[in-house]
């Protein structure tokens, strides 16, 4: 018998892990700058933010949100080192060093002092540096055929559920700044790049991840406008522009993409 308590949560959780499936089936099908597109969309970091404002106030909302527009360098670096290294290097070698990375720069960059001005200076520069190397890195071209595995679609939501409910639970006792860490760890790219590496190779996984560079300033802008508009207009108004922000910079990608094919 589940407890009563633990209900709601896992009911939510299963939600949060069934929309991340569900994207991360339809990236896997429509090519690799549209697969990076849909996974950087905020579908497991938006359900964990939906959670935290049902536990926790409008402040609480907005520290988190800062925290996570700093950690977003550490998310660019996660995603550079998964272009470099993915077409060099087995999976498990590529993927956990990407998210070694990952940990070691959130963790130095937790130390400092932040302002929203600082954390938009060092998002500048990490662009700058990762558009620099993802530019010299030509794309090689995807050779292998997808083979299914039984296990995909289950590992992925077990592994974005997870994140859901530890993020919820530990909120009350990392406060909004570690929260806000957690709450946009890695974890719907992470397995879908693990995916997409074994079914077609690594190849087509740093594709993948050089679509999901471009998309990223999507997601940096979303949760700005979190943390910017969580007091003032409320943390539910603030996440539904979020939400509004990021749908439109995919929109305007879509389109920009759409033009670009039509002229070549």
């Amino acid at each position: 018998m589940i407890d009563a308590d633990w209900l709601p949560l896992l009911i939510r959780a299963a939600a949060a892990s069934g929309v991340v499936v569900l994207a991360s089936l339809v990236a896997e099908r429509v090519g690799p700058f549209f697969g990076g597109l849909i996974a950087t969309l905020p579908v497991s970091t938006g359900p964990a933010y939906v959670l935290l404002a049902i536990d926790h106030d409008d402040a609480f909302i907005a520290g988190a949100a800062l925290s996570s527009v700093v950690t977003n360098v550490s998310m660019i670096a996660f995603l550079v080192a998964l272009v470099l290294a993915s077409p060099r290097c087995r999976m498990p070698v590529s993927l956990g060093g990407s998210i070694a990375l990952w940990i070691g720069l959130a963790a130095a960059l937790k130390l400092l002092p932040w302002s929203v001005a600082g954390a938009l200076a060092a998002n500048a520069a990490a662009y700058a540096l990762a558009f620099l190397l993802v530019r010299r890195s030509p794309p090689a071209p995807v050779t292998r055929r997808a083979v299914p595995r039984w296990y995909d679609v289950p590992l992925r939501a077990v592994l974005v559920g997870l994140l859901v409910v530890g993020v919820t639970t530990a909120s009350s006792w990392i406060g909004p700044a570690a929260t806000g860490i957690g709450a946009i760890f890695p974890i719907a790219l992470s397995s879908l790049t693990a995916v997409v590496h074994q079914r077609l190779g690594g190849a087509a996984a740093s594709a993948t991840m050089r679509g999901a560079v471009i998309a990223n300033p999507g997601f940096l802008l979303s949760v700005l406008t979190v943390h910017l508009l969580a007091v003032p207009a409320g943390r539910w108004g603030a996440l539904a522009a979020g939400l509004a922000v990021s749908l439109g910079w995919s929109a305007g990608l879509l389109v920009w993409k759409r033009r670009q094919a039509a002229a070549g």
